[in-house]
């Protein structure tokens, strides 16, 4: 049975998570990762590379994972400030300190509020809801989530105007753009119109990510939340 967890934002709390856990590193094709047992079952911590990487470091810098439960230990009872685990915390907490990060960041701070006006545009009934209908409804007012996906991407663009965006990316956008109805294309539906549909969703996802860390960060870290790290993809960044 998988049991997911929050990932814990201090040292504190990754102390507690691991000793109330009774978390040992283990190694698995996948690399090292962290397990548990709760209520008499194994059970997985769900793998991401974050957990990877606190569970990596913890390798890294101790001897044996009895010493990691040591130094817990020593904290747990009031007898140390953490020494190598507060130093561990502090490397994966370091800011992303890269130029090119720092000014999409300030022009992604500068630019939220036109960014989140976009987004609420492409939410509700008429901006989300009824387009994504339109496709099944095999409606040619589908094809007018062209003109949204192009808004999206120059809007995005527009943060870091001197970066090539995300070759992936641009490859489904170059086909999900540029189309017209044709009476035609009703014979050929899913392959003429899934990828306008296909375009928009990525761009809109992006868009959301954009909005969702511009105002969550306060500044950009080296440990990443997964959509600050697609983000980042997307800028090629990373």
């Amino acid at each position: 049975m998988n049991f997911r967890y929050e990932l814990p934002n201090d040292i504190s709390g990754w102390v507690k998570f691991l000793a109330n856990n009774n978390a040992t590193v283990v190694n698995s094709p996948a690399g090292p990762t962290l397990r548990t047992a709760r209520n008499s079952a194994n059970s997985i911590l769900l793998a991401s590379k974050a957990r990877q990487t606190v569970a990596k470091m913890l390798v890294g810098q101790f001897d044996s994972i009895e010493a990691v439960r040591e130094e817990i230990g020593k904290i747990k009872r009031g007898k140390g400030e953490g020494g190598k685990l507060v130093e561990i915390w502090e490397k994966m907490n370091a800011l992303d300190d890269r130029v090119e990060v720092k000014e999409l960041f300030k022009n992604l701070q500068a630019e939220l509020p036109a960014l989140e006006e976009l987004l609420e545009r492409n939410r509700g009934e008429w901006g989300y809801e009824d387009p994504i209908y339109r496709f099944y409804h095999q409606s040619f007012k589908v094809y007018g989530l062209q003109r949204t996906t192009l808004e999206i991407v120059a809007k995005l663009q527009a943060l870091a105007p001197d970066r090539p965006l995300n070759d992936w990316f641009m490859q489904i956008v170059r086909d999900g753009t540029g189309r017209t109805f044709k009476q035609e294309d009703n014979e050929n539906w899913l392959a003429v119109t899934r990828p306008i549909v296909e375009a928009f969703s990525h761009a809109r996802y992006f868009l959301e990510m954009a909005v969702k860390y511009g105002k969550e960060l306060k500044a950009p870290k080296r440990t990443l939340p997964s959509g600050w790290a697609a983000l980042l993809y997307f800028y090629n960044l990373r």
